[in-house]
Formats: structure tokens, sequence, C-alpha cells
């Protein structure tokens, strides 16, 4: 007789059912943080190239080279965001608001960690910035894939 297969009474074969959990699969998830860490990365790297321009190019502020950083920053994601890792069928007049709410309060978050880092602990502006973008990274996510860009 087949492995897969017993016998009834009646001498006929009758298929086992081998049941085996399911498990969710994750990777639609993970592809769309591994896609929103890309277009973050891209757009924190123009970030920190405008912060290290302003400050030290320009002689802006450390903290207000941040928040400039940020802006500049948000319209990279916004469209990698909407484009690539979410890819919304909603209309900007929609998304837009929304992702810039987020957004604008991560700058001000962000510049006033910088702000705190230099100013009160005497650490380094770009240090400040690291821990900046690490928190708001852990903040936004979850924020922009439940509500910014549905």
């Amino acid at each position: 007789p087949n492995s897969l297969t017993n016998k009834t009474r009646t001498g006929s074969p009758m298929p086992v059912l081998e049941i085996q959990p399911q498990i969710p699969s994750h990777r639609p998830q993970a592809r769309r943080i591994a896609r929103y860490g890309f277009v973050g990365g891209c757009a924190t790297a123009v970030h920190y190239l405008v912060l290290i321009f302003f400050s030290k190019v320009a002689g802006v502020p450390p903290a207000f080279s941040a928040f400039i950083g940020a802006v500049t920053g948000f319209m990279i994601a916004y469209v990698g965001n909407r484009m690539f890792t979410f890819q919304t069928p909603n209309l900007h007049c929609v998304v837009l608001p929304r992702y810039a709410m987020i957004a604008m309060l991560s700058a001000i978050g962000n510049g006033g960690i910088v702000w705190v880092g230099v100013h009160l602990l005497a650490t380094h502006y770009l240090v400040a910035q690291l821990v900046a973008t690490v928190f708001f990274l852990c903040i936004a996510y979850p924020i922009n894939r439940n509500w910014s860009f549905k």
C-alpha cells in the first residue's frame, strides 16, 4: 500500500490527511520594512549631508540645520515611500497631509533631540542626530503604515 493512504474496512484506499500548522508569512511585511529602510536611508543620507553643509559650511546652528535636513529628507522620503514602499492608490490630497503631519512632528522632535544632545548633554551633534534618527524611525514606521498611507 501507498504510504500516503490507509485502507478502509472495504479495502479501498483512503487518503491520509497530514495536518501542518499554517505559519503566517511575514515576507510581505519584511519586504515593506526593508523598502522603508532603504528609502529612509536615502532620505537620511541627504538629511545628514544638508545638516553637515548648513552646520559646517553655512554656519547655521546645528538644531536648525537638523530641521532643514529633516524637511529635505521629508521630500525624498514621501515620494519614495508613496511609490516604492507602500504603493498606495490613495490620492496625494489624502496621504500627503497625513505624512506631512507625522514628518513635521518628527522634524520638530528631531531638532529638539539634537538641541538637547548638543546644549544640555554636550554631545557631538552627529551623535545626537543619530539618536534622533533611530528614535523617529521606530516611531514613524508604524504610524505611516497604519495611518498615513492607508
